[in-house]
């Protein structure tokens, strides 16, 4: 088995640095609306569940699944809590 071939590929992109700031911030809220769809999607599953009147195990197994997935929507929320912030202190001392 070879290597892979990476081409060399270097792109003409210029930004101001306003630019790159407003970037970050419209990316940090399309990662927060994608943690708001994944929330909305497990409440769909959820009545989808108890809709089949789902034995005591599969109610148990569910919670269990859902509540992995709530903690780890809870932990990317908490690191993205502090980003808007950084930025924002970062666009203050620009101007």
């Amino acid at each position: 088995m070879s290597l892979p071939n990476i081409p060399n590929i270097i792109p003409d992109i210029k930004l101001k640095k306003e630019d790159v700031l407003l970037l970050l911030l419209i990316s940090i809220g399309l990662e927060q609306l994608s943690l708001t769809h994944i929330e909305n999607a497990l409440g769909d599953n959820l009545d989808y569940v108890i809709g089949n009147n789902p034995s005591f195990n599969e109610l148990i197994q569910s919670n269990i699944s859902i509540t992995r997935i709530l903690r780890t929507i809870l932990q990317k929320d908490m690191l993205l809590q502090h980003k808007p912030e950084d930025i924002l202190t970062e666009i203050k001392t620009y101007f």
